[in-house]
């Protein structure tokens, strides 16, 4: 077998959970890659405790492990382009407000953009990252301190960083609690913890169902909200100092435009016309938290 049934909430724990969607499409090439070659049906959970959303059953550990260490993510298949220059300052601007200098971690840095731009303001850099793909980019291109594969408990000192980051990484993640803990221990005291996120509460999310983006990969484990996102760092002692809905990529008007106009114009086209499952693109909902140890 190639899967798993989560039998307890990834944030609290709880075992107690509604059916949210049933029989998710992933469109993705995952399975394929995997040389899997029969339809694997998995739904999405919400914890009645939480509110957390989940995906059951998933990929098995050592079959997503093969595929990040062995294979790549498949989001690194492609040519590296950094087309989201403008969201990432923006992210910077609102870290530095808060921490101007130090030691920075990026968790899952992918090809290293956002943790270069760092670099190139000055703070002293360090990512880990498991795909060998995107860790060669950012070692041998973007010139970054990188190291290839996953955090654990033996890999940095206790109390080793100002900023820890983790953009886009935490939805893949079996065990997010285990990660926060990690970060917790090798964050100094003071330092902070940068998330970014889908929003599963996003207009977008809760008006396209199960065909929002997020729901595209067998990558994406879990779905956050202002609840659950906060919950989890509650559970590791963490404060929220910011807790920001944003846009993934793209300004006010961009994101006017494609959710009232670009994304039905694409689900008529791709469902209607091509008779094509597509899922819809991410317009304002993600979100940005930043807490404190």
């Amino acid at each position: 077998m190639y899967i798993r049934n989560i039998l307890n909430c990834l944030v609290c724990n709880d075992t107690d959970f509604d059916l949210y969607l049933e029989n998710i499409n992933h469109t993705c090439g995952i399975l394929k890659t995997l040389n899997i070659n029969e339809k694997i049906d998995s739904n999405i959970y919400k914890c009645k405790n939480c509110s957390h959303l989940f995906l059951s059953p998933v990929l098995k550990d050592e079959l997503i492990a093969n595929y990040y260490n062995d294979i790549s993510s498949e989001y690194f298949n492609n040519a590296p382009i950094h087309s989201r220059i403008n969201e990432d300052k923006n992210f910077l601007n609102r870290i530095q407000k808060i921490k101007q200098k130090g030691k920075v971690l990026e968790i899952g840095c992918g090809n290293g953009f956002f943790l270069k731009l760092f670099k190139d303001y000055g703070y002293d850099c360090t990512g880990i990252e498991p795909s060998p793909k995107a860790f060669n980019y950012a070692k041998e291109y973007n010139a970054l301190n990188v190291i290839n594969g996953f955090l654990e408990e033996n890999t940095f000192e206790k109390e080793s960083f100002d900023i820890i980051l983790l953009m886009d990484v935490i939805e893949h993640l079996y065990s997010p609690n285990d990660i926060i803990k990690l970060c917790n221990n090798i964050l100094k005291a003071g330092g902070i913890l940068v998330i970014l996120t889908g929003n599963i509460n996003s207009l977008n999310a809760r008006f396209w169902g199960s065909k929002w983006y997020y729901f595209y990969s067998w990558e994406h484990i879990s779905f956050f909200n202002k609840t659950s996102i906060s919950k989890l760092l509650n559970i590791q002692n963490f404060k929220i100092l910011q807790y920001n809905s944003i846009s993934h990529t793209g300004g006010l008007i961009y994101n006017i435009i494609r959710f009232s106009i670009l994304n039905p114009l694409m689900y008529v086209y791709n469902f209607w016309i091509k008779g094509k499952y597509k899922h819809i693109s991410l317009t304002f909902d993600h979100i940005l938290v930043i807490a404190e140890k």
